[in-house]
């Protein structure tokens, strides 16, 4: 519980393959359980936001980001999420805590139910990456 009133700091990882996006299905029992997202997580303390997004990739996923800038950032129920364009350099991809993941583009998301934010930073994420 975020008991300071200041936003939990969250990284979410936008990994392009040319003009589509990595997305991942959240697992049932969790928060918003089911739900498409772009993969992250929280930030530790101390914890610079590059650095997060580069290491819940390799938890989550087993592949190793460079981060590439920051897209957008959005604050919403007590988190900002910030949005990093992002290239894979190594590893092979491996679901550690999705259900599933696809490769979509900006005609692919109509009809997805997305995680409240990042369906918010959609738009955003395909202006940029076009």
């Amino acid at each position: 519980m975020n008991t300071n009133n200041k936003p939990i700091k969250v990284t979410a990882a936008v990994i392009r393959d040319g003009e589509k996006v990595l997305i991942c299905k959240r697992p049932k029992d969790k928060r918003h359980g089911g739900l498409w997202e772009f993969p992250g997580g929280k930030v530790e303390p101390g914890e610079v936001l590059f650095d997060c997004i580069v290491r819940e990739c390799r938890e989550e996923l087993c592949i190793t980001l460079r981060p590439i800038k920051t897209i957008t950032a959005i604050e919403n129920g007590g988190y900002e999420i910030t949005f990093i364009e992002c290239e894979t350099v190594s590893g092979t991809l491996t679901l550690n805590e999705h259900e599933k993941c696809r490769w979509v583009s900006a005609d692919d998301v109509d009809g997805l139910e997305f995680c409240p934010t990042d369906s918010q930073a959609l738009k955003a994420i395909f202006d940029e990456l076009r």
